[in-house]
């Protein structure tokens, strides 16, 4: 028990250390600037621990400010400054990002709520009902201030429990290791705390909550919208929730720990995607590298020869589609399908329409040298040889069929260069480039079938599937929406 009771004394001499260090009148161990980290004093010591092991592995300061989640949050709220947020709770954390405070968010463990009593149970407290008696004296956390509160509140209120136990709480404690250490103290015979809490302090037993199995709460770490050190604040929240760095820490103590990143310096990840897209994601990709600090290495062709690929053993952490039938390809390689964009398809012609195309199966036209997409190398022509096989004038289409291409760009290029027509793409390969606009004229395909529909999905290999999931994430979220609609997609962000 001793030997607790030190380990636990250390853990919190690591808390204040980290609070020391980056005082100004004591000095820094480093001559940049501590992190700041608004964390929830429930969790502080796991916190603590895997923090000094990040600065000494990378020489970069943190510095705690303690608290409970709810007065941590309208804390960072007011001041406007500050790093990361380490709530015991996420719905904190989602709060702060509907507030507009936290951008990025990461769960990291998960615990339950216990009777915290003294060491042995002396009293033999078995339940909520003996906190009724009158040899018992309890104390609960604030709701407003501390994520335990709020939880055990939320369940109490769901069971009808909670005006009485609320009326006969000795007191109510800002924290979850206020009520902790009265009852260590003695102060109070009986508290409501988290079990990795209980668990590390020998003053202490604990006793499960019936009726409370499924009110397990998920630890989480947001990343503040006023950082200015975003790709250091996001390495250290990968870190503190990787797989081989933070979370067996937090594992070690009764948290219960699933999934996650695996935790490396400078991650990269590979996302195959239809080139269609590429005029609208590749700013964004851009923006997400530099903010987290993560490499996107990017494939941009044809969805026949990606699945071709994939196929043949390529494993991309994500896919975007040209059209969802090639995701339909490789469905077993990649988890839960989303829309990002739909696309038409079109015909577009010289300026003026010389040869009088009004429709597709004019196509077929004599004299006339048309651009198709390749029908196994690309969405685009797998999708015009559905268009193209029920048309009467089918066989004089592809007769005048000069050139086939697995993207609409170069088709689009070709035409423009003389050597062709008329060509079948995208509506996005002629909005892409601003002087198509001078030269070419776009003639609506009217037919059902003649919409892309671009999906998105993550690898089930992928060993970043956070990480892939964040960056998907920005690529379809509303900011993306302008470059998308400026080149003629339908823009759906993600929906299912």
């Amino acid at each position: 028990m001793r030997q607790v009771s030190i380990a636990i004394g250390l853990l919190w001499l690591l808390v204040g250390a980290l609070w020391l260090f980056s005082r100004d009148d004591i000095g820094a161990v480093s001559t940049d600037e501590p992190l700041v980290v608004y964390c929830a004093a429930g969790v502080a010591p796991e916190v603590a621990a895997v923090a000094m092991e990040y600065e000494a592995r990378f020489h970069q300061p943190i510095r705690l400010e303690l608290g409970g989640s709810g007065t941590l949050l309208t804390r960072l709220r007011v001041r406007g400054e500050g790093d990361l947020f380490v709530a015991g709770d996420v719905s904190y954390i989602r709060r702060a990002q509907e507030a507009g405070v936290v951008r990025e968010a990461l769960t990291i463990a998960q615990m339950q709520p216990v009777l915290a009593v003294a060491a042995g149970n002396p009293l033999g407290i078995r339940s909520l009902r003996d906190l009724a008696r009158d040899d018992v004296k309890y104390t609960l956390a604030s709701p407003e201030a501390a994520a335990i509160g709020r939880c055990f509140r939320d369940r109490a209120l769901t069971l009808g429990l909670w005006d009485g136990l609320k009326a006969n709480a000795h007191t109510f404690k800002p924290t979850v290791e206020d009520v902790a250490n009265d009852v260590a103290l003695g102060v109070v015979d009986a508290g409501v705390v988290w079990t990795p809490v209980a668990r590390r302090n020998a003053k202490l037993s604990l006793v499960p909550i019936v009726g409370f199995g499924a009110s397990a709460q998920t630890v989480a770490v947001g990343v503040l919208e006023a950082t200015a050190r975003s790709a250091q604040s996001l390495q250290f929240a990968r870190f503190l929730s990787g797989t081989n760095t933070g979370l067996p820490s937090f594992k070690a103590v009764g948290y219960s720990v699933s999934g996650g990143d695996e935790f490396v310096e400078s991650p990269a990840v590979l996302l195959f995607c239809g080139a269609m897209l590429r005029v609208g994601v590749d700013e964004t990709i851009r923006a997400f590298e530099k903010r987290e600090g993560v490499r996107v290495e990017r494939v941009y062709n044809g969805c026949g020869i990606l699945v071709a690929q994939m196929v043949a053993g390529a494993r991309p952490d994500a896919y975007i589609t040209c059209d969802r039938s090639f995701m339909a390809q490789v469905q077993e390689l990649f988890g839960e399908e989303r829309e990002l964009t739909s696309n038409g398809i079109v015909i577009a012609v010289k300026r003026g329409n010389p040869h009088g195309v009004r429709e597709l199966s004019d196509l077929g036209l004599a004299d006339l040298k048309i651009g198709l997409g390749h029908p196994t190398q690309s969405a685009l022509g797998a999708l015009t040889d559905r268009l193209i096989a029920s048309l009467p004038a089918r066989a004089e289409i592809l007769e005048n069929r000069e050139l086939e291409s697995a993207t609409g760009d170069l088709l689009v290029s070709q035409m423009r260069a003389g050597h062709l027509d008329a060509v079948v793409v995208y509506r996005s390969n002629v909005l892409s480039h601003a002087g198509n606009a001078a030269e070419l004229d776009v003639i609506p395909i009217q037919m059902e079938a003649a919409l892309a529909h671009q999906t998105y999905a993550t690898a089930r290999s992928s060993s970043q599937p956070l990480i892939v999931e964040r960056l998907l994430a920005e690529i379809a979220s509303a900011e993306s929406r302008e470059p998308f609609e400026s080149l003629g997609f339908n823009f759906l962000g993600g929906t299912r």
